[in-house]
């Protein structure tokens, strides 16, 4: 539709229907599909946004089935909307004042969003788009995760790279620094009632040999949410500008990491309680390029896999994977290399 959807921000389940959002010819929308038939539930225009690279869009469904979003206008401003249960827009506000822009932000199923500034502060709004706090930082936060309990992560790219936790009224917790060693950045943070996972990153915009996919080195932490202390960690590989993605599973034993490989998903099983590998495959797309959108472990135990598998000879397509419950057979032929 005149160049289509741009910065489409993921799936919003709610209870009975499934909503996107994004850029659509230049102006931010959303759009629900009823989960029996696909019809459309809510379509909401919003104002004009700021056309980009990479358009921000983000959106959270909270617990009482409205949508928070947020998008950046044509004037640079974020906007916060909120969109109640039955589809009705409550407003579109640019609550951001003089001097602040959205670096990052976190949300929560409560509706609570939390900011960092470009002024070096950290904001807090509720799902109201009122301010609760704005706390000055002594660091430069580059990325910001938001429990439902109302703390906060927060991290600064290294180095020196450091993860801190504030409560909910914006005071500091704890502040702790990562491992050393090739790693500038902390993605895929994932809670538990007692700790956090996340992934340290390696940035590196220099192809080796020609190589646009060389591979790099990571780290797999877990963090204790009651002082910050950095329980273990897990090393692994991944390619470059193919970040791996974190998934808990239902019980609280594994944490599985998944990322794209060529023209495979990468996927390792770790233990939780002390971060052993306990195995790993890598999974064909079918295709000479996947790149993985999304994984998670379905109610049924399985995992599930969505990938574009996008090339230059093929066209454009997307692919479902679907394997069994990762107790049982994920891992039953080994890792491959």
């Amino acid at each position: 539709n005149n160049g289509g959807l741009q910065g489409i921000s993921p799936l919003l389940l709610r209870t009975s229907d499934v909503c996107i959002a994004g850029d659509l010819d230049g102006n931010e929308f959303v759009q629900c599909f009823a989960f029996s038939d696909g019809t459309t539930t809510v379509m909401k225009l919003l104002g004009p946004v700021l056309r980009q690279m990479w358009p921000l869009t983000q959106a959270k469904v909270t617990d009482n089935n409205q949508i928070v979003l947020l998008y950046t206008a044509t004037d640079g401003s974020m906007h916060h909307v909120l969109i109640d249960a039955s589809g009705n827009l409550m407003h579109d506000i640019a609550p951001l004042q003089f001097g602040e822009s959205w670096v990052g932000a976190g949300q929560n199923a409560t509706g609570d969003t939390e900011i960092i500034t470009s002024s070096k502060t950290l904001l807090k709004l509720a799902a109201d788009g009122s301010r609760v706090y704005s706390v000055a930082t002594d660091a430069s936060f580059s990325s910001v995760a938001l429990s439902d309990d109302g703390t906060a992560i927060v991290s600064q790219n290294g180095p020196p790279l450091l993860v801190e936790r504030v409560d909910a009224a914006g005071n500091r917790l704890w502040q702790s620094a990562m491992p050393s060693g090739p790693y500038f950045r902390v993605t895929s943070i994932r809670f538990t009632a007692s700790a956090l996972y996340c992934t340290a990153l390696y940035s590196n915009f220099i192809f080796s040999n020609g190589d646009i996919h060389p591979q790099e080195n990571g780290l797999l932490a877990k963090i204790s949410l009651s002082d910050g202390s950095v329980q273990w960690t897990a090393p692994f590989t991944y390619l470059f500008a193919s970040d791996p993605f974190l998934v808990l599973g239902s019980d609280g034993q594994d944490v599985l990491l998944f990322s794209s490989w060529n023209d495979q998903i990468q996927v390792r099983d770790y233990a939780t309680a002390d971060g052993s590998e306990l195995g790993g495959k890598f999974e064909p797309c079918d295709v000479d390029q996947c790149d993985m959108y999304h994984a998670i472990i379905a109610p049924d135990g399985t995992l599930r896999i969505v990938n574009d598998t996008t090339d230059f000879i093929s066209g454009s397509q997307f692919q479902m994977i679907i394997m069994q419950n990762e107790f049982d057979e994920i891992f039953k032929d080994g890792f491959g290399g």
